[in-house]
């Protein structure tokens, strides 16, 4: 964390200061300390409370910007990818699992909103990833071109191939407004509302943007690899 605020620090955030670096540090361990872990949190029956505070996080957005390096951005998920997400096992119960995929299914229903712009950088890897089998990696893939082809959504692919300046983040984040962020892990999630944590994010998410394939091209992407996956389904 201190390394990567040094760096805006060195692109000109003339906020970072040493002296707020320290501090946002210091909230960041907080944080991490008192983060939303996804096991504890399935374990007490809550996980799909925390998909319902998501999802009103995104209802009451203007603008929603999002990344993920592994996985399908949340709302772009089917209700078979995400029951692959959710997958029951000893510290998630069916009825958890269901509860989860159905209000990560609610949310998908906000991109259908004209009013709500949603800017998706999605890595390639995600896309490549066939999870279930071909053919429902193909319905994935599709479902997401059809996404895309909307006029309040961009949505860009970070592609394999790509020289960047450093290597890209780890972990998946969505940015709501400039109000608050959620920043997920494999074993949590965390909602953000410190604005110079925001800025970060921001500005992360613009330059990924920018290393990101066109509009045009992400599409095309999309649809060859579903196309792909589906002869081979």
């Amino acid at each position: 964390m201190r390394a990567v605020l040094q760096v805006y620090a060195q692109q000109g955030v003339d906020s970072l200061t040493p002296k707020r670096i320290d501090e946002l540090v210091e909230q960041a361990r907080a944080l991490e300390a008192e983060r939303v872990d996804a096991r504890v949190v399935l374990q007490s029956g809550s996980a799909h409370r925390f998909q319902w505070r998501i999802h009103e996080a995104e209802r009451v957005a203007r603008l929603v910007r999002s990344y993920h390096p592994s996985v399908i951005i949340g709302p772009l998920q089917t209700r078979r990818y995400a029951g692959a997400v959710f997958t029951p096992d000893a510290q998630l119960d069916e009825q958890d699992a269901a509860q989860s995929v159905d209000a990560r299914m609610e949310r998908a229903q906000l991109l259908a909103d004209p009013g709500r712009s949603w800017q998706m950088v999605q890595n390639e890897q995600a896309l490549r990833w066939p999870v279930g089998s071909y053919g429902q990696q193909a319905e994935q893939l599709e479902s997401i071109a059809r996404i895309a082809a909307q006029p309040n959504v961009i949505f860009r692919v970070l592609a394999l191939d790509t020289v960047a300046p450093r290597p890209a983040p780890v972990s998946g984040f969505h940015l709501y407004d400039d109000t608050q962020a959620l920043v997920g892990t494999e074993s949590g999630s965390t909602l953000i509302q410190d604005p110079d944590l925001i800025a970060m994010y921001a500005q992360l998410h613009a330059e990924l943007s920018e290393l990101a394939l066109s509009e045009a091209e992400s599409l095309e992407l999309v649809r060859h690899l579903a196309d792909d996956y589906r002869e081979r389904s």
